[in-house]
């Protein structure tokens, strides 16, 4: 999942500043942003409320998170590979790269050679979640690091 920002800049404040420091401006809004995604989905997976089953495993009762829910933390792989990435100043993707079952977790794409155990799992949108939960301070978030980074 990934969301784009655009910057306009007037005329008045382009003689006023230079295109570099705009640029480096909005690199650095896009990065406050992303540690912002990714604060959120880790907050959610290790603390957010969990209404799943709880079952036993290895030993110990856990509790399982619902379909709608941040996935639970069960051995941690999730919840250390949640990254991001800042390309081009304009593009942030949230994500992990190298769980092959976030995908899965996020929008329920069963891979093909897969067999009847991941039939029975249902969304558990964490991408979706964090994404909704901060896209309303995305706007401050740059306003507030531009105007910093920028002297405005």
């Amino acid at each position: 999942m990934s969301f784009s920002v655009t910057v306009q800049i007037s005329d008045s404040m382009e003689r006023a500043m230079d295109i570099r420091r705009s640029q480096v401006a909005v690199l650095q809004g896009m990065k406050v942003a992303g540690l912002a995604m990714k604060k959120t989905i880790k907050a959610g997976i290790k603390g957010g409320p969990k209404t799943g089953r709880i079952y036993n495993f290895k030993g110990r009762k856990h509790r399982s998170s619902a379909p709608g829910e941040y996935p639970a933390n069960r051995s941690g792989a999730l919840l250390k590979s949640i990254d991001f990435k800042v390309e081009n100043a304009i593009k942030l993707e949230v994500g992990s790269q190298d769980i092959k079952y976030a995908p899965i977790l996020q929008q329920f794409k069963t891979p093909t050679q897969r067999a009847s155990n991941w039939r029975k799992i249902a969304p558990r949108p964490f991408l979706t979640l964090a994404h909704d939960e901060n896209a309303p301070f995305f706007p401050m978030i740059m306003a507030n690091v531009i105007q910093k980074e920028l002297g405005i």
